[in-house]
């Protein structure tokens, strides 16, 4: 997109990007100033009634005018791309001054007077926002708010309606009766999501946490485990926190009348509030969501490490181990990090969303094309080269060890963010897919990502608004399956065709496996308390939703008791339960697999059998 010219606006450089669109700065010769251009993926347009949809969306969105609202220009369509024209802000966004910290009471009630007013305009306009988030309200110079991003949700919702039911909105920030699915919602429902805003500016935390989307989701519904306020924030006063907990009741009638009616409500608390407090410093410009954010004019070249000792003693190793012949050091250590069934939940989701929506007019952001600057290093061993994730560190960074696990090239971006482990390979051993999420919030941010494997070309898959990870590449490279939002889906390398394989209220779907032959996908569905799901061992047909129970297991709580889910280079599959290898008999697969269909495996499990080895099955 960098150079192409969409109206007369000429695309300048990519500054945001998310599940469910795309930022881009671009110049406007007709007014000599840079806009914000935000674009809607093509995918959407398979959905017939989209482009009608938007068109009438936009229309409406463009009418709005208000203080605290970000202006739209313009919007228009060409070659199937669907954009907006936007006030180009280049500060940041409420999310970044927030940064898990409290606000001052006071400038709380100013920032979220303000947004209320903004709500409350629109939705006396018809027009409900559905996605209101921290990271949908951008902060200018003189720290006053401006609420973006209305109608987004609207405009996709329909667009891929995987399930026949989609949830499309940021689990953290859900009114319950978003979370149940209802599509025709209330003016109360964003003043639930500003409520939740207001709990975070004053605690410096969302009220709900949890380790997915689905059991957020839940507990919104539920309104279970809600630390109430002043247990976080000692000094809020009674009647403050009790506007905050108004705010966030379960029935949409319980709420305020209207979300003015709230920040007054909130100020009048305030009144005889005498605490003396500092106002934190001008928003720092930080990751927020899965929008991994930095100053482009202050990007390094990443860091590619070499360790010629490590290196050698990879070599010495390989001696010994052809002249004594160990290959059994292929066996899986089942203590090895894994992302198990537990699975993060996004952001995201993603804003994301469950998992996670876009930060359209967020800048500075990560580039289009990051330019990666390797130095002379040693090269993986021929025998096979495994990927996995160096720490956090607070950037992102990941590391490729030879066939011993020695690593031998380790490579960092000045970006922030964490690569969440398992990381895939291509069939070609020329890229890698992987999750990525901020460091101290990947239960519900995780997106994922294509880079290659020298470093260079890193470009996110669009998921649309989910909490990506697990991601699994097909052995004829034409599918990565992953976790969304607990369920099962698959997409292209190029992000087209996104499919739902199994939906996420039967299971709650990681550890991806594709068998040899690419017919099946094996995968670990853990328990949820609020789904009917059935915990164990998982098989689907990548070519359809035919999914079955292959190996059912009580519900378990901690770390999950399955390690080492593989297949064999034969298409056996094997995995290890409670220290003990089991091996599937494939005449299974056409009768339908249970617990019988496995016996004791007395064989090693070998690391070449995982797709974070490159060739894969190679030993």
């Amino acid at each position: 997109m960098i150079g192409r010219t969409l109206g007369s606006y000429r695309i300048v450089e990519q500054i945001g990007m998310g599940g469910m669109a795309t930022v881009y700065k671009a110049y406007d010769p007709n007014t000599e100033r840079f806009v914000a251009i935000k674009t809607l993926p093509p995918m959407y347009s398979q959905d017939p009634t989209f482009q009608e949809r938007f068109r009438r969306e936009a229309k409406a969105i463009a009418q709005l005018e208000h203080l605290h609202i970000l202006p739209i220009f313009a919007y228009g369509e060409e070659e199937r791309i669907a954009y907006m024209v936007m006030r180009y802000m280049d500060t940041g966004t409420l999310g970044d001054m927030i940064r898990h910290k409290p606000m001052a009471l006071n400038e709380t009630h100013r920032l979220i007077s303000q947004l209320a007013e903004a709500l409350d305009y629109a939705h006396s306009h018809g027009i409900i926002h559905r996605d209101v988030k921290p990271s949908n309200v951008l902060i200018d110079q003189h720290r006053n708010a401006y609420l973006t991003d209305f109608g987004i949700a609207k405009m996709v919702e329909g667009a891929l309606d995987l399930t026949g039911s989609s949830i499309i909105g940021t689990p953290q920030y859900m009114s319950p009766e978003q979370c149940r699915g209802e599509r025709e919602l209330s003016p109360a429902s964003d003043q639930y999501s500003l409520g939740v805003i207001l709990y975070e500016m004053v605690t410096g935390r969302t009220p709900f946490q949890a380790e997915t989307p689905m059991a957020i989701i839940h507990k919104h519904m539920m309104g279970e485990h809600l630390p109430l306020p002043h247990t976080l924030r000692p000094d809020l006063p009674e009647a403050a926190e009790n506007v905050i907990l108004k705010a966030l009741s379960k029935a949409p009638t319980d709420r305020y009348a209207t979300c003015t009616a709230l920040a007054k409500a909130f100020g009048d608390a305030l009144i005889d509030y005498k605490v003396p407090e500092q106002v934190p410093d001008a928003p720092t410009l930080v990751e927020h969501g899965t929008t991994f954010v930095t100053d482009p004019t202050e990007l390094s070249s990443p860091a590619k490490r070499r360790f010629p000792t490590l290196y050698l003693l990879g070599i010495m190793l390989l001696i010994v181990a052809v002249l004594i012949g160990l290959w059994g050091v292929d066996v899986f250590d089942d203590d090895e990090d894994r992302e198990g069934a537990v699975l993060p939940s996004v952001t995201a989701t993603p804003t994301l969303t469950a998992s996670s929506t876009p930060t359209p007019t967020e800048t500075p952001v990560l580039p289009p094309t990051i330019t990666w600057t390797p130095r002379p290093t040693a090269t993986a061993l021929p025998l096979g080269q495994i990927a996995h994730s160096c720490g956090d560190g607070g950037n992102l960074r990941f590391c490729i060890a030879n066939f011993l696990g020695v690593t031998v090239e380790e490579f960092e971006l000045d970006v922030p963010g964490r690569a969440v482990e398992p990381f895939s390979w291509s069939p070609d051993g020329e890229q890698l897919v992987f999750a990525a999420c901020y460091a101290d919030d990947c239960s519900l941010n995780s997106q994922l990502f294509i880079i290659n494997k020298d470093g260079a070309g890193l470009k996110p898959l669009e998921t649309l608004s989910m909490n990506s990870l697990s991601p699994s590449w097909s052995p004829d490279g034409e599918w990565i399956a992953f976790h969304g939002n607990c369920g099962l889906f698959k997409i292209h390398p190029d992000s087209t065709n996104l499919t739902e394989l199994v939906n996420q209220q039967s299971v709650c779907a990681g550890d991806l496996r594709w068998s040899p032959n690419g017919e099946w996908i094996a995968f670990v569905s853990s328990p949820m308390s609020n789904l009917d799901n059935v915990a164990g061992v998982w098989l689907v047909r990548s070519d359809s939703r035919e999914a079955q129970v292959a190996y059912p297991i009580p519900a378990w709580t901690g770390s999950s008791p399955i390690n080492a889910l593989a297949w064999t280079p034969e298409g056996e599959l094997v995995f290890s339960y409670n220290n003990k290898a089991l091996l599937m008999d494939t005449a299974c697969l056409e009768t339908g697999c249970s617990e019988s269909s496995f016996a004791p495996y007395e064989g090693v499990i070998g690391r070449s059998w995982l797709p974070n080895y490159a060739p894969q099955w190679s030993q």
